[in-house]
């Protein structure tokens, strides 16, 4: 698949998923963002579509889970240390797993994880650093444990932006 496919294919799959978990919970989905390596057109390596499914009200995050593993949903155990504070849901669509991190509406986190993405998206260096790491895994240069290490590591300095955000 090239390219620019790739992104596209990424971004259809991102609207189904987004619709199906509107239309079956739209009393506790307020808001949805497509966050993570495939929501970013210049970065053209293969991913799983992360979803931040955003929940009006707290007492969501405790019933939605159970709802969504009753539907099919699979709880991911292993969540890189940026989402460890999350519960996340994945399920596959169109040959795409399609990672749900469920998370407050009001959250900090929130803004944290979207300005993240944008800063990523804008930035040319950011990108690069970021398809280096993913490379790195994907040649098995790194392991899976030290791929999402190190992209945490990235997204929280961008985050916080606290110095050189260089980790490759």
């Amino acid at each position: 698949m090239n390219d620019s496919l790739l992104y596209k294919k990424a971004s259809e799959c991102y609207i189904n998923a987004t619709l199906d978990i509107l239309n079956h919970y739209k009393s506790v989905a307020m808001e949805v963002h497509h966050v993570g390596s495939t929501s970013l057109e210049n970065f053209n390596l293969p991913g799983d579509i992360d979803i931040l499914v955003l929940v009006k009200y707290s007492t969501s995050l405790d019933e939605l889970p159970a709802d969504m593993i009753d539907a099919g949903y699979e709880l991911v155990e292993d969540v890189p240390a940026y989402y460890v504070s999350e519960t996340v849901l994945r399920s596959s669509y169109e040959n795409f797993n399609v990672n749900f991190i469920l998370m407050e509406y009001d959250s900090k986190r929130k803004e944290d994880i979207l300005y993240c993405r944008d800063c990523i998206d804008k930035n040319p260096d950011y990108i690069s650093q970021l398809a280096k790491l993913k490379n790195a895994y994907l040649k098995s240069r790194i392991s899976f444990k030290e791929y999402q290490a190190q992209k945490s590591k990235l997204f929280l300095a961008i985050s916080s932006q606290t110095g050189d955000v260089g980790v490759v």
